[in-house]
């Protein structure tokens, strides 16, 4: 990646931050939704590492049910707290605008180490990896588009500077001639749903046919896609509601 792509891209994160941020704030059904995911994530965030440690063996289960609580108690109402922080909420929101940022060669640079590790530290299959390999396809194709995005807007920002090139006006003018109508777009954007609910199914089919160790990552797989999938269905009126704005915005 050269040095201009990664400041256009960096740009184009900065200002999805802001505008989910400026959105969330002006829109109390968004703000409601937000606040309704946060405990869903922190449960998310624990029976994922809950069941790594117990399939690595490293779980006490009273000591976590300790831990579980204190973060709820403790951590979980400083997140919520921060959603009425502007400063606070763009972290929060930095994070998923770098995730639709993502670059191919980001993403596959995640896979490589997952993969290492499923072969060293978990001792999975060669069959089975090469499945779970597979199952980022959908994921991949998907990213594919952001890195065609970015790179016609590197090409403006050469003669013409990022700051022009990341203008919202030349991002929707892209949009528009790689998305022709508006349809043709909802229907990209909603496909990225679709792509990460099938790479769940696929990584914990494939991970499920290895050994007891194969299955408990499975299982964990299945758990974080079920947390997914609700949190998508908390967050989907509001969603169509973005998405809807996005389209008005970009094809008037």
């Amino acid at each position: 990646m050269t040095g201009l792509e990664t400041r256009v891209r960096e740009a184009l994160i900065d200002q999805r931050a802001d505008e989910l941020v400026r959105y969330t704030l002006e829109n109390p059904e968004y703000k409601a939704m937000i606040t309704a995911i946060v405990p869903e994530v922190v449960e998310m965030m624990i029976d994922s590492t809950m069941d790594l440690a117990s399939t690595l063996g490293e779980v006490d289960e009273e000591e976590m049910a300790e831990m579980i609580q204190k973060y709820k108690k403790e951590v979980l109402p400083k997140i919520q707290a921060s959603i009425d922080n502007p400063k606070q909420l763009k972290q929060m929101m930095y994070e998923q605008a770098r995730n639709q940022w993502k670059s191919v060669r980001q993403l596959k640079a995640k896979l490589k180490q997952q993969v290492a590790d499923l072969k060293k530290d978990c001792e999975i299959s060669a069959e089975v990896v090469t499945e779970y390999e597979r199952a980022y396809d959908g994921v991949i194709e998907f990213v594919r588009t952001n890195d065609r995005i970015v790179r016609r807007l590197t090409k403006i920002a050469e003669t013409e500077g990022v700051d022009k090139a990341t203008q919202k006006e030349t991002r929707y003018a892209i949009t528009r001639e790689m998305f022709p109508t508006p349809e043709e777009y909802r229907t990209f954007a909603q496909r990225g749903i679709e792509v990460v609910r099938n790479f769940f199914q696929q990584a914990q089919s494939a991970l499920m046919a290895d050994g007891e160790m194969g299955q408990d990552l499975g299982r964990m797989v299945g758990v974080i896609g079920k947390r997914m999938e609700k949190i998508q269905e908390i967050g989907q009126k509001s969603q169509e509601d973005y998405l809807e704005n996005t389209i008005q915005e970009i094809y008037g």
